[in-house]
């Protein structure tokens, strides 16, 4: 009796955990425009200019939460986060996602982008020390596979186009930058840390800015407003806004458990790239998106993650 007890008590989530779960889920929404955004940026910009001009953009607004709030010099012990989280989700995962899109569509893109909460449970089980249950990794992979295999009904067994690896490459680099800006925001706060990582990534992508413009010669006379506005969405929602509830829910939620959250955003992504791109969705979407909300329901359901170790 008491151990099934036991048993039952650790499936239940604290208010935590729940709140963070919501949190996940309303950044997850964020996020789930910057495919379709990135899309028409990349029509109007080079995709050097749309990964790195983000940056641009939301460093006012990081620079001046920073001001206002304090804490603009992070301590020693941050610097090593910071540098992972400006590589991942600075310069990598808007770089690689802003050329998947100039060789592919942004639905194809999403489906790649499905592996991210397995890719970004994994990262935190490396870096954060977070050891999901064995109920846990099958849900998880369970989702992943979901998804491939709805990828590979739709495009056929066919050798990965340049599209696919950018966003493979962007895979890897945003899960490791979620992973680490999670543990940023445990011990500085959410905000303290998207803005330190604009801050500090704000040199590479000025210059990267500057060098592209330089070497493209590329002429911006008459811009879409679609163009435009996908820009402007980038870099103030996704680069800035949208991390402010992403990394609380990590934190206070548990980055394996929140992250499978993601894998709504692709499917969500799917329907904004059928309703503001044109792009076509089969009824096999809709099939998919039932199967992987019960994966999603049975990763929050499995038993709370455990942490050996402090993050690294």
């Amino acid at each position: 009796m008491m151990g099934t007890a036991v048993s039952t008590t650790s499936l239940r989530l604290d208010r935590n955990q729940v709140f963070g779960i919501w949190l996940g889920a309303v950044g997850v929404v964020c996020f789930s425009f910057t495919l379709p955004a990135t899309k028409f940026a990349v029509h109007e910009f080079h995709p050097v200019l749309v990964a790195a001009g983000r940056t641009v953009l939301a460093f006012p607004l990081a620079a001046g939460f920073l001001l206002l709030a304090g804490g603009a010099k992070p301590p020693t012990t941050a610097l090593k986060k910071i540098a992972i989280l400006v590589f991942g989700n600075v310069v990598g995962f808007p770089l690689f996602t802003a050329f998947a899109l100039v060789y592919g569509s942004s639905a194809n893109a999403a489906v790649i982008l499905g592996l991210m909460p397995l890719a970004t449970a994994v990262m935190a089980s490396f870096r954060g020390g977070e050891q999901p249950s064995r109920a846990f990794w099958a849900c998880a992979v369970g989702g992943a596979l979901a998804v491939m295999t709805f990828s590979v009904a739709r495009n056929g067994l066919q050798l990965p186009a340049p599209g696919d690896v950018f966003t493979l490459l962007a895979v890897i680099t945003g899960s490791l930058g979620y992973a680490e800006g999670a543990a940023l925001t445990r011990e500085h706060g959410a905000i303290r840390s998207i803005s330190w990582g604009i801050v500090f990534g704000m040199p590479i992508a000025l210059t990267a800015c500057i060098v592209t413009s330089l070497v493209t010669h590329q002429q911006y006379g008459s811009i879409a407003v679609s163009g435009a506005t996908g820009f402007l969405y980038v870099a103030l929602v996704s680069s800035f806004l949208a991390f402010i509830p992403w990394n609380i829910g990590l934190a206070k939620g548990g980055v394996a458990r929140v992250s499978q959250v993601q894998l709504l955003q692709r499917l969500l992504t799917l329907i904004w790239a059928a309703l503001l791109l044109g792009e076509r969705i089969s009824a096999w979407a809709a099939v998919v998106s039932l199967i992987v909300l019960l994966f999603v329901f049975g990763a929050a359901r499995a038993k709370p993650p455990r942490t050996e170790r402090a993050d690294r």
